[in-house]
């Protein structure tokens, strides 16, 4: 934790930067110990967006702690997050943590029962994934929207994105 507190001051970078790598030290601490209420403390903390930050750096440490949280069952706070970092990754043009963000997404929003919403947000993500090249996402991607668009009774759009 010394080196990071160095590294921030070498840098003068600004507060709220601090503040962030605080958390994440705090995080990795709480977690090494094992101390269940200290890793609750850091995944409540209103230490993101950071202020004058630009929007890749905050989207990705958004989607980090969404992981986190929906690993830890907290589904909720996982989706809040997961909408941040949508925003942010989208904002910056960060495609590759986007298709994963709306990836992560889509099942938090089905799991808790919002299948319109899961439905767009894999629409959203076939695009992405085109410009990524990755194959291998895309054609789960769209395999996933025609198994949404199953559920809700639409299977002449399914046949037709089959085509």
């Amino acid at each position: 934790m010394a080196q990071v507190g160095e590294f921030i001051r070498e840098r003068g970078l600004s507060p709220d930067i601090r503040r962030m790598y605080d958390a994440i030290g705090h995080f990795v601490e709480a977690t090494a110990t094992g101390d269940e209420a200290a890793i609750e403390r850091v995944l409540r903390d209103e230490w993101l967006p950071v202020a004058g930050d630009d929007p890749r750096t905050t989207g990705t440490a958004q989607l980090a702690l969404a992981m986190i949280q929906g690993d830890r069952g907290d589904l909720e706070g996982a989706t809040e997050r997961l909408h941040a970092a949508v925003s942010c990754l989208g904002a910056a043009g960060d495609d590759g943590n986007l298709a994963l963000a709306l990836e992560r997404l889509a099942l938090a929003v089905e799991e808790r029962g919002n299948r319109a919403e899961a439905l767009g947000l894999r629409q959203d993500a076939i695009p992405v994934l085109r410009r990524l090249g990755d194959d291998r996402r895309l054609l789960r991607a769209l395999g996933e929207v025609g198994r949404l668009l199953r559920m809700d009774g639409r299977i002449d759009d399914a046949e037709r994105l089959a085509r």
